[in-house]
């Protein structure tokens, strides 16, 4: 799936399983069927415009609630940014634990998540905290020459 112009007019290539492209085609032609080819973007809402910023939150709390699952009256309250969180996290976890070269993975990181360059995406090293152990080992070897990747 190709992401055009997203967070910061930046764009991106990410891969997705069958089932996700099945519902996104499905997605598309339903889309396509009520607002037209010309719709402003791919996600609109049932008026035709862009989907503004803030609805995956008020969706995401409305599947949370229909789910049965309780809401946090106060304190932190699940998001769902909190995916994007673990999503960094479990890869970097996994590959410590399975002996992989995680600054050299940090790049792919990186650009799958959209960011500009690694420095966002080393947070998610240090915040880790099966990694914190690790860590300085992994900082301390930041400076070497990481790979480049490629534009999609």
């Amino acid at each position: 799936m190709d992401v055009v112009d997203s967070k910061a007019g930046r764009s991106r290539r990410l891969p997705v399983g069958d089932e996700v492209a099945a519902e996104l085609l499905e997605c598309d032609q339903r889309s396509r069927e009520r607002f037209g080819d010309d719709r402003p973007a791919f996600f609109v809402a049932s008026t035709g415009n862009p989907v503004s910023p803030g609805m995956p939150g008020v969706v995401f709390r409305r599947v949370w609630t229909r789910a049965g699952l309780e809401w946090p009256q106060a304190g932190k309250r699940p998001r769902p940014y909190d995916f994007r969180h673990r999503f960094a996290f479990a890869n970097i976890e996994r590959w410590t634990r399975d002996g992989v070269d995680v600054m050299a993975m940090l790049p792919y990181l990186a650009a799958y998540m959209g960011h500009a360059g690694i420095d966002s995406t080393l947070y998610y090293v240090h915040a880790s905290p099966d990694s914190m152990d690790g860590y300085a080992d992994l900082v301390a070897d930041a400076e070497r020459v990481v790979p480049e990747t490629e534009e999609p």
